[in-house]
């Protein structure tokens, strides 16, 4: 067994090394080094079935299930890093190179307001009731707009801690990593109303107060109930799918880049090119979704938690039922 277990990961490391070779060629004719071609976000427009893409090449696309045609939105001739989908206003909104985040008319595409940058943002987030982007810059500055109030700019406070700004929960209060630890905050307020010891980024928060956060290759889960860690997890293998359509699992733990809740459940995916979803409560594996050929750098969830979207870095998408 000891055996076996060696060659598996001594497979992987050759594998590894052949897909970086790969991807070395093909991206290096990029301006950032990787496939303009490649999905660089994506999000739900309307329920389900329906989403919207970003690519390094700076297009903006429409995508419907099981409907090959793409419908091109917007071509931005910029680089987009991040993208949001603000359904309150039929807005998109795009973290850009050299042009600050774009806010465009979802329907026609038209750049209808341009919020300026010193450095560019290369993450964005939205709150759940869209009256709040967040943003952080090239330099590691928090950004933060209120939209309701025509994208006033919200500064965070030298006199605080440098933190990174992740998200903003239901009840108005913003989530910080930095440190080893999480920052809860309210503008309101001249000082962090929480701080949690927790390793890695903020990835999500649900509607309890309840923390999902990122460290390499492990996801961590912050109970609020309970003020303590309910536990913390690996993809068990990465699940290499060969040209043949057969899958190897190999006992390599790789990269871990999203995580969110939904029904109940925590929804991972990561470099080793797989989405897991597990349960909530107690921290059991119950699907593993293989398919993708590159890593899947981005996934959004329904707003009825029905269906979940998820993108990689060769141009691949896929709508998937999880309710």
């Amino acid at each position: 067994m000891s055996n076996l277990k060696n060659s598996l990961v001594i497979l992987a490391i050759l594998l590894m090394a052949m897909a970086c070779k790969k991807e070395s060629k093909r991206q290096a004719n990029g301006l950032t080094g990787i496939n303009p071609l490649a999905y660089t976000d994506v999000a739900f427009m309307g329920s389900k079935d329906t989403a919207v893409v970003s690519t390094y090449s700076g297009r903006i696309i429409r995508k419907i299930k099981d409907q090959p045609e793409d419908q091109v939105l917007a071509n931005v001739e910029d680089e987009i890093y991040a993208l949001k989908y603000a359904q309150s206003r039929n807005e998109l909104i795009a973290a850009t190179h050299q042009s600050g985040i774009l806010i465009l008319d979802a329907e026609t595409g038209k750049v209808n307001r341009e919020l300026e940058l010193e450095k560019w943002c290369v993450s964005l987030f939205l709150s759940e009731d869209e009256n709040y982007l967040m943003g952080i810059d090239l330099s590691g500055k928090n950004r933060i707009w209120d939209i309701k109030n025509d994208y006033l700019s919200i500064e965070y406070p030298d006199s605080l801690p440098r933190r990174y700004i992740r998200c903003m929960d239901n009840l108005g209060v913003f989530y910080l990593t930095g440190a080893g630890k999480v920052s809860l905050w309210n503008p309101s307020e001249t000082s962090f109303r929480k701080e949690i010891s927790l390793p890695g980024r903020v990835a999500d928060v649900d509607k309890n107060g309840n923390v999902l956060a990122l460290s390499h290759n492990e996801f961590y889960l912050y109970d609020s109930g309970k003020d303590s860690l309910r536990f913390s997890l690996k993809h068990p293998s990465w699940p290499f799918l060969q040209e043949n359509g057969d899958t190897v699992s190999i006992p390599y733990q790789m990269k871990l880049l999203n995580a969110r809740f939904a029904n109940n459940r925590i929804y991972t995916s990561g470099i080793d090119r797989s989405i897991r979803e597990w349960d909530a409560k107690n921290g059991k594996l119950l699907q593993t979704w293989v398919g993708h050929k590159a890593s899947v750098n981005s996934f959004d969830i329904s707003e009825d938690e029905s269906q979940i979207v998820s993108v990689d870095l060769k141009g691949g998408i896929q709508f998937r039922n999880i309710k």
